[in-house]
């Protein structure tokens, strides 16, 4: 055995059983306590902090590794980034955070860290969109991470939004991740042989098989999302040529609403914002949502789309 592997032994045993003697480790080791004090030297010469205290009893000396040391401020970045997620329900993401935030809370070493973190911790609040209660999802999404982590296909039942319920529909399942408040599973569907976005309250039931995959090598969520507005990818990517008038405008100036936005003032407060992007529902809605403060001027048949929408909004009322 090497001297490196002893090493990792040594740090192996004072991680598992903390605030042992010299005498204890050399016993644990088989070796001498004389070996185990120039082992000790070697951990601190290359940076492996250890934390030193006498037995009252004994007047031993006991080593542990030191523990995981947080700044205040570093606590409270932490903290107050976690806390949204903690109300949302059916997630066993939040049960995991609860005991991570008290974790972090006890990392705080220095009374004026604590003191920093005491004051600053209500100094920030990250609000995120309120998602919807996934308690009735609980069973599936403990599947899903099992089938992902196992790297095991899914044969699922499930209600599309463009079409009939899909029984049996083998899924590969790759990530999971958070959008306008919903949680959507990216995976690799048997069926239509490529990668789709499903999202996770429209599945009826999902059921690991012992069947194996592979991820598709290469895969990165963000360029699959690639121009998509925000969730689901298009068939037909275009590029989006719209006039912003003011009010409008402003918010334009101050704001990114997608990664290829280009914006370019032409007169008077009016901009002419650029965009390479999916075609999709998502696009159309948001396009609607500004009424007469945007007006597309390329695609044509875009613009021909959203002039039929507006007119059978305006039937309506």
């Amino acid at each position: 055995m090497s001297k490196t592997d002893r090493l990792v032994n040594l740090l192996c045993l004072m991680t598992q059983k903390p605030g042992l003697t010299v005498k204890e480790m050399a016993q644990q080791m088989g070796t001498t306590e004389r070996t185990i004090y120039r082992y000790l030297r070697n951990l601190r010469e290359n940076g492996y902090e250890l934390y030193q205290e006498e037995d009252p009893r004994s007047s031993l000396q006991r080593y542990s590794i030191a523990p995981l040391k947080l700044t205040g401020s570093e606590a409270v970045a932490l903290v107050n980034t976690c806390k949204p997620y903690l109300k949302q329900k059916g997630l066993p993401l939040s049960r995991d955070l609860e005991s991570a935030i008290e974790k972090i809370k006890a990392a705080i070493c220095r009374r004026e860290e604590i003191e920093h973190f005491q004051k600053m911790k209500s100094a920030y609040t990250f609000m995120t969109p309120v998602m919807r209660d996934h308690s009735p999802w609980e069973e599936i999404i403990q599947t899903i991470e099992e089938s992902i982590k196992e790297e095991c296909t899914l044969n699922a039942f499930y209600d599309a939004f463009s079409s009939d319920v899909s029984r049996n529909r083998p899924l590969d399942p790759y990530q999971l991740f958070w959008q306008g408040g919903n949680l959507y599973l990216v995976a690799y569907c048997h069926r239509k042989q490529e990668v789709r976005t499903f999202r996770v309250d429209r599945f009826i039931s999902v059921n690991k098989t012992s069947r194996k995959f592979s991820q598709a090598e290469g895969f990165d969520l963000e360029s699959y999302l690639g121009s998509s507005w925000k969730v689901y990818r298009g068939i037909e990517e275009i590029e989006l040529k719209i006039l912003v008038y003011p009010p409008a405008s402003r918010f334009f100036k101050e704001s990114t609403y997608h990664p290829s936005q280009h914006i370019c003032e032409i007169q008077d407060g009016i901009l002419e914002c650029t965009f390479q992007v999916s075609n999709t529902p998502e696009l159309r809605a948001w396009l609607l949502s500004w009424g007469s403060q945007v007006v597309i001027k390329h695609p044509p048949e875009l613009k021909e789309e959203i002039r039929e929408e507006l007119n059978h909004s305006l039937n309506n009322y």
